[in-house]
């Protein structure tokens, strides 16, 4: 796949963006090719030995017959979470139930302030 970030991104083809774009859209259109977006973390060492994640957000692009959907963790973990709490009467269980069951440790009220939930 091509993904629409990072150094190795087609706009450092020295192409005009909204060639690239028109392009990119009649092979979608056409079925040549799938686009889905595309969640990257990247850590950046600094120079004090600490290391600076952050988060991107591009456009990754396959063709068709080696397309895969990539979720981005916090969704899987979501979604797991519904069908967890589908087996429950009324859909409910405690707090520590579903920490437990997800067993991520301390990201657990990290991913309850997720726009997914």
């Amino acid at each position: 796949g091509e993904i629409t970030q990072g150094n190795l991104s087609l706009q450092f083809t020295n192409e005009n963006p909204k060639t690239l774009f028109y392009h990119r859209k009649s092979l979608v259109e056409k079925g040549l090719l799938t686009k889905q977006v595309h969640h990257q973390k990247t850590l950046k060492h600094l120079k004090n030995l600490k290391t600076k994640s952050q988060n991107s957000q591009g456009t990754l692009f396959h063709l068709p017959r080696f397309y895969v959907e990539r979720q981005p963790k916090a969704l899987i973990l979501v979604k797991s979470m519904v069908e967890y709490l589908s087996k429950y009467p009324n859909k409910m269980a405690t707090y520590e139930d579903l920490k437990g069951h997800l067993n991520i440790g301390g990201s657990f009220k990290k991913l309850l302030k997720t726009h997914d939930f």
